[in-house]
């Protein structure tokens, strides 16, 4: 059976998803690419600066096909998503096509610019290569308490 964030979010109570850094699945459904956050807000932190600078790193395992791009996503209450084929609620904040270094993404991100509220605020990344395959939150998730000042 194949689950996506949404099914894990169900299951896990959106408690972390990648309990195993770094672990690239094995079933061909996600044509083995993956991902480990690099820097990126704490579980439970609290965030007072709008201005978020995400790191993360997305690579192929041996012999697969190379990273496309990976989409740094997030979730609030009231998010709408901007993307067409994804009306879960899930905006992507930052659509990433070049590393900064081999397998190095940073994403800069501006929560007041987005409109996000006060509260709660979860963070994820997902890996798509260059077959079509991809690899939803290959690390879980992080969630954070956003207090602007």
């Amino acid at each position: 059976m194949k689950l996506d964030r949404r099914d894990f979010m169900k299951l896990t109570g959106g408690a972390a998803l990648g309990l195993l850094a770094g672990c690239i699945p094995e079933s061909d459904d996600y044509k083995n690419v993956g991902g480990v956050w690099g820097k990126a807000p704490d579980d439970g932190e609290t965030i007072t600066n709008p201005n978020l600078d995400i790191t993360l790193y997305a690579y192929p395992a041996p012999n697969s096909p190379k990273v496309w791009y990976v989409n740094v996503t997030g979730y609030w209450p009231g998010a709408v998503s901007n993307d067409p084929n994804n009306q879960v609620g899930w905006p992507i904040l930052c659509k990433l096509e070049k590393p900064v270094t081999e397998n190095l993404y940073e994403c800069k991100v501006n929560l007041e610019n987005l409109n996000v509220p006060p509260g709660k605020v979860t963070i994820s990344f997902d890996v798509y290569n260059t077959v079509g395959g991809r690899n939803l939150a290959p690390n879980g998730t992080k969630t954070f308490n956003y207090l602007p000042k």
